[in-house]
């Protein structure tokens, strides 16, 4: 009876829409809500309705207008869908000196002119119907002798605030956004990408769905915005009316290496990974000038999202959830205390798991009469069959996990174990990653790592470090950084920034380059081999007045201090890491840290 009576009610809504909107001249159909391919320089009144044109270098000028009349009285927006978008670019013109569409362009009500390439761009427009006699013009302006071609997609979406009965649609963008993301993840660009559109100033929003703790995830992130020196906060505004405010605006968001900011500009987050975990919406604000400078390419941004919010483990817990957090404390507690998390099987499609410790600080590693190395003899983090147990500090570091699931009930065990009295605290997060070789259906993971790395680097550009960087590296471990090539048969990975210091031997005074890092006395107990391994690369040493470059394949001691590399070989991107079972007193084994680029050679 209650089916009977909702079908009714829908029914009826269709009739009292079509009775009272003269548009709607088919009756209740399948038109009544879709209307193909509407003509220029008419109206409609369908609640969803496509456009599409083209302009091939006419003789004249082409004007067309399409008017969207109300489908009913409960709409409050309209979203656009701009499938296919290509006019004449945006340009400066002597009264406004930044770019705008000075030639051809789309009009909309109550909405700044747009022009250039806006292929799979969508905007919404506030449409707070009062009678169904009201309107909102879309117009194109096309002149004569140019290319034009659009296709389009207007949606009428009628808001629950409006009426009691409306199905709550997820569409439905909070009221100021001019962009609304709500899928859990996708690709956000600037308008017109590659030239953006001076005094613009709009907010692209995202949808919490409905998670108390949603974190935004920018990654993949491509950026350039006019602005002043690194390009962060107070480098984004100036007080001169003529220097430039371009910037995109989103409060005390993190860095890949943990630090904050809210306003970026010139090229602060190309290569980066952008972290929100703020309360209340989720919104990027954009913000252009009117200036365009002389010589400068105004790009803007592109960038995916990743909307989410994982489940926070508690201690001596089991989740079979795909994405989880960690995050605990103690704090000098008398008593020694053991955490342990338990990761279930997402799915026999499984291969492995990436580890991300966002901070971790635990006790030092130190060296002990039986183990005469830096190792973690106190508080500690044990990962599954992991070779090494972690300690110390850390930011922003990861790890891969192998985790062949066959059996949904295998699980990978994560455990601190914490000595009395000592300080301890961590934030991590543990994604399970299912990889294609399993199966044919599974959509490839960028995170997916190859066999047998510790450590992979997905992205073009970004930061590594050794752990527990700055203090004393770990002792007797031995493994892989990894580097995407990104299906780039010339790739070169360069190195630059780099902090570094390793024990190692040699001569007087040492370089710390291929011999000098292996000591030949193989069965000496006091043979020294700490290095990275990064076969036939090119070290530029920066230190004299000229540089110069040489080839090296193993480094240690001070040796790449300063100094840039840059590695062009075939095959898979690795650096190998090896520290030995000795701790020299006399030499700081602080570590490495660099900045890393993948290029075409």
């Amino acid at each position: 009876m209650r089916v009977q009576l909702l079908c009714l009610t829908f029914v009826l809504t269709l009739v009292a829409n079509a009775m009272a909107n003269p548009l709607l001249v088919d009756g209740i159909s399948s038109r009544t809500l879709f209307q193909q391919n509407m003509k220029c320089n008419t109206r409609s009144a369908f609640k969803r309705i496509t456009m599409s044109g083209t302009s091939n270098y006419a003789t004249n000028a082409q004007n067309c207008e399409y008017t969207v009349r109300a489908y009913s009285l409960k709409v409050c927006q309209i979203r656009i869908d701009f499938t296919q978008f290509n006019l004449e670019q945006p340009s400066s013109t002597t009264k406004r000196d930044y770019a705008h569409c000075a030639g051809d362009r789309l009009s909309i009500s109550g909405m700044p002119d747009l022009c250039g390439s806006m292929n799979g761009q969508h905007i919404y427009v506030p449409f707070d119907v009062k009678r169904l006699s009201d309107d909102i013009s879309i117009y194109f302006d096309i002149g004569p002798g140019t290319s034009a071609a659009w296709n389009i997609e207007v949606n009428q979406i009628e808001c629950n605030h409006k009426a009691a009965l409306v199905t709550p649609d997820v569409r439905q963008a909070p009221e100021g956004c001019l962009q609304y993301f709500y899928d859990l993840s996708g690709r956000v660009e600037s308008f017109n990408y590659g030239q953006y559109f001076g005094d613009l100033h709009y907010a692209i929003c995202f949808s919490r769905n409905n998670y108390a703790n949603a974190m935004l995830e920018l990654t993949e992130i491509l950026f350039e915005m006019d602005g002043n020196a690194d390009g962060f906060d107070r480098d984004c505004l100036d007080d001169d009316p003529d220097k430039p405010k371009d910037y995109i605006a989103l409060p005390s968001a993190e860095l890949s290496d943990g630090n904050p900011y809210s306003l970026f500009c010139l090229k602060s987050l190309d290569g980066e990974t952008l972290t929100y975990r703020g309360a209340g919406p989720l919104v990027i604000h954009v913000n252009t000038d009117r200036i365009t400078p002389t010589g400068n390419v105004e790009k803007g941004f592109r960038f995916k999202y990743q909307n989410e919010a994982p489940l926070n483990m508690k201690c001596n817990t089991k989740s079979a959830l795909k994405h989880v957090t960690m995050s605990n404390s103690i704090i000098y507690d008398p008593n020694s205390q053991n955490c342990q998390y338990g990761i279930r099987a997402f799915s026999t499609k499984v291969c492995q798991l990436r580890v991300e410790i966002v901070f971790m600080e635990l006790d030092q590693p130190k060296t002990t009469s039986s183990r005469q190395y830096a190792h973690c003899a106190d508080g500690r983090l044990t990962i599954g069959d992991l070779q090494f147990a972690l300690c110390g500090r850390m930011f922003n570091q990861h790890i891969y996990v192998p985790f062949d699931v066959q059996r949904l009930a295998e699980e990978v065990k994560i455990e601190f174990q914490i000595s009395s009295n000592s300080f301890a605290m961590w934030n991590m997060e543990v994604h399970q990653i299912e990889c294609n070789h399993k199966a044919a259906l599974v959509t490839p993971d960028e995170r997916q790592a190859p066999d047998g790395c510790l450590q992979y680097f997905y992205q073009n550009a970004g930061v590594v470090e050794s752990f527990n960087f700055g203090m004393q590296y770990l002792g007797n471990t031995q493994y892989a950084i990894c580097f995407n090539r990104n299906y780039n048969q010339t790739a070169v990975l360069e190195l630059s920034e780099i902090t570094f210091e390793m024990d190692g031997n040699g001569a007087t005074p040492p370089l710390g380059y291929d011999s000098e890092c292996l000591d030949p006395s193989v069965n000496s107990p006091n043979n020294k081999k700490d290095y990275i391994a990064i076969p036939f690369a090119t070290v530029t040493d920066n230190s004299g007045g000229t540089p110069t470059s040489l080839r090296h394949s193993l480094f240690c001691l001070k040796s790449l201090n300063g100094n840039t590399l840059e590695y062009a070989a075939a095959g898979p991107i690795v650096i190998h890491v090896n520290t030995d079972e000795i701790t020299d007193t006399a030499v700081d084994e602080t570590g490495f840290r660099f900045k890393y680029v993948i290029r075409k050679q």
